[in-house]
């Protein structure tokens, strides 16, 4: 079997929360492309070491299974893991600010580890509506 038939641009990363399947595999389109999720996502891959582990193993079959072209990060709005960890502070506005924080560090960093990868990250609000992270700017 030729190995272009199972060429994916992305390989997709989300928060394990159901409510956000569909509108993250929405927001990417027609677009081909693997998908995994961890609690969190952003924050999931930050914060903890094995996932983080299992995520770049995951990353690196991708690579060389399907040659991806870039990482997608997907939070969302409202997540149980983001509420755990923050507690009190994941309200209002600052919601916005933690996502951004976490995002953009799971960007660098991974950005560090695949140069050769495009990586991007959205924060999807209830509605589904995606929001870019400008690891420059904000929201």
């Amino acid at each position: 079997m030729d190995q272009n038939q199972h060429k994916a641009k992305s390989l997709v990363i989300s928060c394990i929360d159901y409510r956000f399947i569909r509108p993250t595999v929405n927001m990417m389109g027609d677009t081909k492309f693997d998908y995994t999720t961890v609690a969190g996502s952003s924050l999931g891959l930050n914060s903890n070491e094995l996932w983080r582990k299992t995520f770049t193993d995951q990353i690196d079959l991708a690579i060389k299974l399907h040659n991806i072209e870039e990482i997608v990060i997907v939070d969302h709005i409202d997540c149980g893991m983001y509420k755990k960890i923050y507690g009190d502070e994941y309200s209002g506005n600052k919601r916005y600010q933690l996502h951004h924080y976490n995002i953009s560090w799971a960007i660098k960093n991974l950005s560090r580890r695949y140069p050769l990868l495009k990586i991007k990250g959205y924060l999807l609000e209830m509605n589904g509506k995606s929001l870019a992270v400008d690891i420059m700017g904000g929201l």
